[in-house]
Parts: structure tokens; sequence; C-alpha cells
């Protein structure tokens, strides 16, 4: 037998690294997209889990332990005790000086706060911010703030990078002048309903193409009541 010619082999040879190179082709390819579903499906944990606990802890917000007694009834108080937990903050909690409080802060921002009741005296220890509790964006981490000085950190910069957290804030304002017993004129009582609009948008920090955006809205479960009914 006379065996193959050097033209065959080379032929052979160049048949066999296009043959190679095509497995090592689509090796590389699903070994990368496979890194990328891996990276897609970290950060949307990462960015599902942030907006759980900010959605759950901000519904929250004004809770206190006389939660029954500011309910009014027949017979009762013209104007029952209000909660002092029942304000927002325009700042940040670990911000100096603190921010003013209101009933919803005055626009979207990059920050919440707000209060919870602590201990039974109605009271909100706005120098020691005992009670203050809320979230904030700085670079690139979502921060909770925990009794108004402590910060932990939300996300892991190690495996997300949070470009946007903003906060908007909504309401709805409810007329309770019917429940009045005299016509009612002036600062009728009435029901705020707060809401807000949270946007959070992160990416991975090693391939910044790669970015998820989610949208909540939370409604706060402890509602403003401002107002009282004319006794005459």
């Amino acid at each position: 037998m006379a065996g193959v010619s050097m033209v065959e082999l080379m032929v052979g040879i160049a048949i066999s690294l296009i043959v190679v190179g095509g497995g090592l082709s689509l090796l590389a390819n699903f070994t990368g997209e496979n890194r990328r579903l891996l990276l897609e499906t970290r950060l949307n944990q990462d960015l599902r889990a942030a907006m759980d606990m900010v959605t759950r802890d901000l519904r929250r917000a004004g809770h206190w332990q006389g939660s029954t007694a500011g309910i009014w009834v027949n017979g009762g108080p013209n104007v029952p005790p209000q909660s002092a937990y029942r304000h927002f903050y325009d700042s940040a909690c670990n911000a100096s000086p603190l921010g003013a409080s209101a009933p919803i802060p005055p626009a979207a921002a990059s920050h919440v706060c707000y209060a919870i009741a602590g201990d039974a005296d109605n009271a909100v220890n706005e120098t020691t911010r005992a009670e203050l509790y809320g979230f904030h964006l700085a670079n690139g981490v979502l921060y909770a703030v925990i009794n108004g000085s402590a910060q932990q950190a939300v996300t892991d910069p190690g495996t997300i990078t949070i470009s946007q957290f903003v906060v908007t804030p909504s309401s709805t304002s409810v007329p309770m002048t019917g429940f009045c017993r005299f016509t009612c004129t002036v600062n009728c009582p009435r029901v705020i309903v707060r809401e807000f609009d949270i946007q959070l948008r992160g990416s991975v920090p090693t391939d910044t193409t790669i970015q998820r955006q989610l949208r909540s809205n939370v409604r706060v479960r402890n509602d403003y009541y401002d107002g009282q009914c004319p006794t005459s």
C-alpha cells in the first residue's frame, strides 16, 4: 500500500483543525452563556431580597403601641391621641442635621426615613434617634439604618452594584366630615392614605452590561389622621 501523500495529510489536518476549532468555539459560547445566566440569576435574587426587605419594613412605618387609643369612639375625646411616630423625614436617618418631618416626604429621593415605636412613651427622641429606621443609597450599596445611627449593608458590593434607589411618595386624602355630628368647615377630620413607589436598579460589578430593575408599590399600614370635628 502506498499510504497517504503529503497533500492529503495536510488537508486532513486542516479539516481536523476546523472541526476542533468549531467544537472549542461552541464550548466557549456555552460556558460564557452559562456564566452570564448564573450572574443574571444571582443579580435577580439579590435585587428581590433587597426589595423585599425595603417593602416589608416600610409597611411598618409609624407603628406605635397606643394605636387602639387613637381610634375615635362615640363618647370618647373629641381629638383622640395621635401617634408621634406618624411622620417621615426629608433626609436620611443618619444625616446631620436631621431633616424636617412631615406626613409624607416632599419629593422623590434616594433615601427614606421613618419612626417605629420602641417604647410606650409616644415620643420620638430626635437627639438619640433611637427609634428611627430607613434606607439610603451610598457608593453603589443599599444601607439599612437601624436605631438612627447604626447602618448595615443590605447588598453586597462584591456581587451587585446598586445604581438607582428611588422612593417616590404619593398619598390620597379621604375626608371624614360625614362622621361629624356638627357641620365642619375648618380643619375637618381626614385620613391620608400613604403609598410609596420604589425603584431599584442594579448591575453586576464584573459585567456592567448585565442590569436589572425592580419596581414595587408599598402602602403604609399606619394611616395619617388629622383635623377634628366641631363640638357645636
